[in-house]
């Protein structure tokens, strides 16, 4: 199932297996696309499906909070990896984690708590993003701004966002896909025929 235009915003899902229980739902996988850029991991059995959906309708309760008033005017990629910077440890020789003073000139710790602050980081949980991807859903008045990217190993605990893609549509078109989708997943997930957990697929 794809809701919305995958070269621009969309959320692509499949169940393969549902369950009962709204604790887990099923197997299958979530992906989004950002810029004709698909983020996440795309096979069957990927990961579980009930954290993608109750992330998606976290996102839309916070609608309009989700402000990084801290980076307006700076580009996708100075973000990304800002946001990197400062969720990643970053240890010394003697073993002593540290973070950059300042980050694209603004304080790290005023970074870390902006962040914090917004939960514009949009984790889909579970196995989804194992892939290393990372989505942020980022409200700017009457639009939304949708950052996505790979975090690439560099050396010890740092990393460096890659295959950067970002669009930014209207608000009421962000939300419509989450709502869209969150709406026909339910209904998709509630019609299936349910696996008894005892015998599902194990998956390690």
């Amino acid at each position: 199932m794809i809701v919305g235009n995958p070269a621009e915003f969309a959320i692509h899902s499949h169940i393969n297996e549902a369950y009962e229980s709204l604790g887990f739902m099923g197997w299958g996988f979530f992906t989004i696309h950002v810029g004709g850029i698909r983020y996440g991991v795309f096979r069957t059995y990927a990961t579980g499906l009930a954290c993608p959906w109750g992330e998606v309708g976290e996102l839309l309760d916070r609608r309009g909070r989700h402000r990084l008033t801290l980076f307006q005017g700076r580009s996708a990629e100075e973000i990304a990896n800002a946001l990197l910077e400062t969720s990643t440890s970053i240890l010394d020789e003697s073993g002593e984690e540290l973070v950059p003073d300042r980050l694209c000139g603004l304080a790290a710790e005023d970074i870390w708590e902006a962040y914090q602050e917004s939960k514009c980081d949009w984790d889909p949980g579970d196995r989804a993003f194992d892939d290393g991807s990372r989505v942020l859903f980022i409200d700017e008045d009457d639009s939304v701004r949708v950052i996505a990217y790979r975090s690439e190993h560099i050396a010890g605990l740092r990393y460096k966002a890659v295959d950067v893609s970002a669009v930014v549509i209207p608000a009421e078109q962000a939300y419509g896909v989450l709502r869209e989708w969150r709406e026909a997943f339910l209904k998709e997930w509630e019609q299936l025929p349910k696996v008894p957990e005892t015998l599902g697929k194990a998956v390690n």
